[in-house]
């Protein structure tokens, strides 16, 4: 899988889209978990465990979204700290869908 097949939700991984929950139900990627930036914030360690716990493999992509990519840089820089190596910012969560 190269970073184009990441950033268009190629291949196996798992979507964690960081918006909050409401931005969520409005829409969100087809198999996308919400895992808000605020509680990444507040306890990264925690978040990590859920978002480790909903990935099928822990070597596959952890595509991190939002709505444009800025909580998104920032969950995945806190989530690649939480030992998360595979987090990848791939920005807005509509690209995903292309």
């Amino acid at each position: 899988m190269n970073d184009r097949d990441i950033e268009k939700g190629g291949g196996a991984g798992l979507i964690v889209d960081v918006r909050s929950e409401e931005e969520f139900e409005e829409g969100h990627a087809s198999g996308a978990i919400n895992v808000p930036l605020d509680d990444i914030l507040a306890d990264p360690k925690g978040s990590a465990d859920r978002i480790r716990a909903h990935a099928r493999d822990s070597a596959a992509a952890i595509r991190v979204c939002c709505a444009s990519g800025g909580r998104s840089a920032i969950a995945a820089s806190l989530l690649k700290k939480e030992g998360i190596e595979n987090a990848k910012n791939c920005g807005g969560w509509q690209g995903l869908c292309d």
